[in-house]
Order: structure tokens, then sequence, then C-alpha cells
């Protein structure tokens, strides 16, 4: 249970690939300096790293095999860091299809209260998790979960986040469902919802 080489990555803000040595390698984890890096499972579906926000670790243990000796990953931001790790799993260390999830992000332009769609995939089971970065100040969302039922979360800028603060859910998944939010500021905020 050991990293054994790396691939570094500075990122186009879009899709980036990623090349290994071979094609037999396991990914053991992943680092980034972005809002949230992205990687395809399949058509239509990827697996979510958020923010890794203050005091983060130096990466995220996930276990992946791509299968070939390239992948792609995104990053919304033109020149930040990805650095994917490759070995035998870590201690810690998750499936990156657990991390499976869909964003939801709104930039208000001012304090105030405002919605968003959050779409899924058709078919798709059970909510299984949820993360939120913003930018400043502070987020408050919610939305409903059944008749007479609702979540709400609150997030502030600086939280620690990535893939060891992800709150744990069990949820039943409607195909949409509107996130409600209220802004402190001008700010942007990225809802990741993990789901399975």
């Amino acid at each position: 249970m050991a990293i054994q080489g790396s691939v570094l990555i500075t990122s186009n803000g879009g899709a980036n690939t990623v090349t290994l040595p071979s094609s037999d390698l396991t990914i053991v984890g992943i680092f980034h300096n972005d809002i949230y890096v992205s990687i395809q499972m399949s058509p239509g579906t990827y697996a979510y790293i958020p923010h890794f926000g203050t005091g983060f670790r130096r990466y995220a243990p996930v276990t992946f095999k791509p299968g070939t000796n390239s992948f792609t990953i995104s990053s919304p931001t033109s020149g930040a860091y990805i650095v994917v790790y490759y070995g035998t799993p870590v201690a810690g260390a998750r499936p990156l299809s657990d991390y499976i999830g869909v964003l939801a992000t709104a930039s208000p332009a001012a304090a105030g209260s405002g919605s968003v769609q959050v779409n899924f995939p058709k078919g798709s089971g059970k909510l299984t998790g949820y993360s939120c970065y913003v930018t400043t100040s502070y987020i408050e969302t919610q939305f409903n979960t059944a008749t007479g039922k609702q979540l709400t979360f609150f997030d502030v800028t600086e939280e620690v986040l990535e893939v060891q603060n992800i709150t744990p859910m069990d949820v039943s998944l409607a195909d949409t469902f509107t996130l409600n939010y209220t802004a402190g500021a001008a700010l942007s905020f990225y809802a990741f919802f993990f789901y399975k």
C-alpha cells in the first residue's frame, strides 16, 4: 500500500488528458488546487473531487483502475495544478465510483435568495453525500426530500472539504429538484450531490 509515481498536469481550464507510463496502473490519489476536478466514469456519469479547502491533505486517497494508459480529468480553471498518483491503494482509499455525482452552481451578484435546478441521470437511486464550496461569505442551501420534509446545509468559505468532509446522506432521489439558496454576499458556490 504505497504511492509508486505520479503525473503532474497544469489544467487548460477544461478536459485534460492524463498519460500514464503503462495501462496496468491503479490510481491511488488525486491532488488539485482548483474548485473541483471531475473524471468521466461512463457516458454522462462523472466522479467529483471537490475543492480541498483550508488545511487540506496532500492528496485525496482513491482507487481507480482506468484500464488504459490515458484518461481525461476535467478542471474549470486554467493554470490549476492536478497531480494523479498511482501505485497500490493506500489506507483510507475508497473507490472513485463512490464520488459519482452532479454539480449545481450559481454566482449571485449580491446577498439574497435564489434557486437552481439539480438534475440527475434518469434512474438514479439515492443521494449518498453532499459537499459545497463557497468562494466568500456564506451560503445556506435547502431542498425538499419528500412532501413536508427538507434538508438545509450551511457552508462558509475556507471549510475543509475534499473527500474527507462529504456529509453522508441516505435520501431517495428524484431525477430533478430545486435547490434554494440564501447568499451572504456576492459569491459563487459549487454544491456537489453524490449518488448511487
